[in-house]
């Protein structure tokens, strides 16, 4: 079990394409990153997750929305009762699609909730480097293209599918570094489909690929383009939820974009009180760091944790392992997860048991 935080409400359970200076920017930083912060490779290509527990669903591969996606089916029972969630996750640059499905700790997680898992490679083997294309401010709800349009169109295909019982109003997205940045892209411009997202170090929207030191944007222009992408959806921003978890020692990406992050989502949300708790007690290997809530009236609605030794990596907290993932933190998918299914604003209370 994971430890609920005290001021919780009660709950009966538990781009247009790159130019040519950015890219040679990121491909630099792509080079930087292949030498350090990496985890080492790691992960089975069976239908589990291997040197995790025997979970009881199947991984298949895909082509949905024109993207190869790895999804995870489980066999469990949906714990709320109105469907099962779904639950997208992105990998970062350089990582692929397959190392969050063999090392990213998530099938445990899915079993226990009952929850479908789909891990889509970025279209066309990404920007550059397998990159998501979150970068600048020219996303279109209209006129969705620059990955968009396939992550609406994965979301859409899952929810709709005969069979697979998944409720729209449980629909989540994560991601770690630049699957992170186009996570957050993604629950600004349709906050409408995703009821929470989850931004693992991942840049702030509005940003570009030269951006990544330094934090160069502000809360006043990121909520701004947040809202912007939102458009006519705006109104869900009051329904949705955000996670973002970092290390504050990130050599990779400035460590000031997460708490950015945290507060121009909660600033969207009216989420004004914070709160901090301790992250001992946390599943995982590593614990160490500090948690702040950001709540309004009705209680969490942002959640910022700070996991120290986690690097630029995917927080698995278990498992095998393997590129840009690290078995040395929380185990963020149990903590996305709870949080997401505690908190949701758009479903009824979760049954006792």
């Amino acid at each position: 079990m994971h430890p609920r935080h005290p001021d919780r409400r009660p709950q009966p359970r538990r781009r247009p394409l790159l130019t040519s200076p950015a890219a040679v920017v990121l491909a630099a930083l792509a080079a930087l990153l292949g030498l350090t912060g990496c985890t080492s490779p790691g992960g089975g290509t069976g239908g589990g997750e291997s040197g995790q527990a025997e979970t009881t669903g199947t991984w298949t591969t895909e082509t949905i929305a024109g993207m190869s996606v790895d999804l995870y089916v489980p066999e469990t029972t949906p714990a709320h009762p109105d469907g099962r969630a779904l639950m997208v996750t992105l990998h970062g640059c350089v990582q692929k699609a397959a190392d969050l499905r063999n090392g990213g700790n998530w099938a445990a997680t899915a079993d226990e909730y009952g929850m479908v898992v789909a891990v889509p490679a970025a279209p066309d083997g990404g920007v550059l480097l397998g990159c998501w294309d979150y970068y600048g401010v020219n996303h279109s709800r209209t006129s969705p293209a620059r990955h968009d349009d396939n992550l609406l169109g994965l979301a859409s295909a899952l929810t709709s599918r005969p069979g697979l019982g998944v409720d729209a109003d449980q629909v989540y997205l994560t991601g770690l570094s630049a699957g992170g940045a186009q996570a957050m892209v993604m629950g600004c411009l349709a906050p409408d489909v995703f009821a929470g997202i989850g931004i693992g170090a991942g840049p702030t929207v509005g940003t570009t690929a030269g951006q990544l030191s330094w934090v160069a944007t502000s809360t006043a222009r990121g909520t701004s383009t947040c809202r912007s992408f939102a458009g006519p959806a705006e109104a869900s921003f009051d329904t949705q939820l955000a996670s973002i978890v970092y290390d504050g020692h990130d050599s990779a990406l400035a460590p000031g974009y997460n708490t950015l992050n945290a507060e121009i989502m909660a600033g969207l949300y009216g989420a004004s009180s914070t709160s901090s708790f301790p992250l001992a007690g946390l599943d995982g290997a590593n614990t160490a760091g500090t948690g702040t809530l950001y709540s309004d009236a009705d209680g969490p609605r942002v959640s910022l944790v700070q996991n120290t030794g986690l690097g630029h990596n995917w927080p698995a907290g278990g498992g095998p392992g393997g590129t840009y993932i690290s078995t040395d933190s929380v185990d963020y998918p149990a903590y996305v997860t709870e949080f997401f299914f505690e908190n949701n604003r758009r479903t009824g209370p979760l049954p006792p048991g």
